[in-house]
């Protein structure tokens, strides 16, 4: 991880990772942590839609698995995109359909990670997806 460019450092920003897979939250927070990110996590879509009504005014970015029990990604993300149109967010599937992804711009998400993926992919993932926030 100390490999990473200092310009990907987080500058105070927050960010909600939902997805159902322990090992996968539990890296991604620890790299994101690691590089200032304050982070919140959600084991599935209702856990992410609950964890941002919660928190809505502390986080900047949702990263959301596309694939999850209970309520997949895409759904997830246009409840969250109801409240907050303007909100950055990243979907990440090892699954890649035309149709996931479709619904995943449906819900205002121009930005996407193929999982697996590496510290600096995740990083100018998130640098990007701020860059270009509305």
């Amino acid at each position: 991880m100390n490999s990473t460019p200092q310009s990907f450092e987080s500058t105070g920003k927050t960010i909600l990772i939902i997805d159902d897979e322990p090992a996968i939250r539990e890296v991604t927070r620890r790299m994101l942590e690691y590089h200032g990110f304050k982070v919140f996590v959600a084991v599935d879509g209702l856990d992410g839609v609950s964890e941002f009504m919660t928190r809505k005014d502390e986080i900047d970015v949702v990263i959301s698995d596309m694939v999850m029990p209970n309520m997949d990604g895409p759904t997830a993300m246009k409840t969250i995109a109801s409240v907050a149109p303007d909100l950055v967010m990243v979907a990440v599937s090892g699954h890649h359909t035309n149709s996931m992804f479709d619904e995943a711009r449906a819900a205002r998400v121009r930005h996407f990670l193929k999982k697996p993926f590496d510290t600096a992919t995740l990083l100018s993932t998130i640098h990007m997806a701020l860059a270009t926030a509305v």
